[in-house]
């Protein structure tokens, strides 16, 4: 896909695949992704989690881009919120997650995959300038024999974010984990497995909805895992993460 299609698809249709290998042509830091996958193994539970939906890793950071000077600023709180009308299954608290490491906040993949997000969402003049903050989830999903591995046990929804783009770190013994786009009404627009390193979505999310079913291991006797980047993109309002 040309680079400039992105930005387009996404104004026109709310959303855009991409696949990794499109996007590894502009951004070719292995050394410092290798780095970054390795942090996955290294998550710690997710204590928000409820036992009826599975098995969840995560760590959760956020950075300050100011799309004039392109300078970013890791954030310290790691306080997570999302409305009870966006998530009805976890919304309406204040989520302290495990913070991510100022190391991996500051490492290159991340640094130039915002500059890359950046670049290819049909953002607005409003966004152009001023502060924008940027939200970076560390996602681990894990999947046993007798246990699912559930990414929205929320169901169909949106994040409550502009936009957000959801990357495959690492697909590993796992049958299922398939995403699905929505358009307001719910009404279901593409269905897409992410299966390769970096396959991504790109999602407005004040017009679509997004949703990735259940997996299982494909063998029983081994653990199946599901590794997940999400970044998201606001205005920063100077009060953390859309509280």
């Amino acid at each position: 896909m040309v680079i400039n299609d992105i930005s387009n698809k996404i104004k026109k249709e709310g959303f855009c695949f991409l696949e990794g290998k499109e996007v590894l042509n502009y951004i070719t830091e292995s050394e410092s992704f290798n780095k970054l996958s390795k942090e996955y193994n290294q998550l710690p539970l997710d204590k928000y989690t409820r036992k009826c939906d599975g098995q969840r890793y995560r760590r959760f950071g956020r950075l300050l881009f100011d799309p004039k000077s392109r300078n970013i600023i890791p954030l310290k709180s790691s306080i997570f919120y999302q409305n009870k009308n966006i998530n009805k299954r976890y919304g309406g608290i204040k989520r302290k997650f495990s913070p991510i490491n100022k190391n991996v906040l500051n490492n290159k993949f991340i640094r130039d995959f915002v500059f890359f997000n950046f670049n290819n969402l049909p953002l607005s003049r409003n966004h152009l300038r001023n502060k924008l903050e940027i939200g970076i989830h560390l996602i681990r999903i894990v999947s046993k024999a007798n246990v699912k591995g559930k990414p929205a046990p929320e169901g169909v929804h949106q994040d409550g974010h502009d936009f957000i783009s959801i990357s495959l770190i690492k697909r590993e013994n796992i049958k299922g984990g398939i995403s699905k786009i929505f358009d307001k009404n719910k009404h279901l627009v593409e269905t897409k497995m992410l299966k390769s390193r970096l396959d991504s979505i790109y999602i407005d999310d004040k017009k679509m909805f997004h949703y990735a079913s259940t997996f299982n291991p494909i063998n029983k006797k081994k653990d199946g895992i599901r590794d997940i980047l999400i970044m998201d993109l606001n205005l920063y309002d100077n009060k953390g993460s859309k509280i």
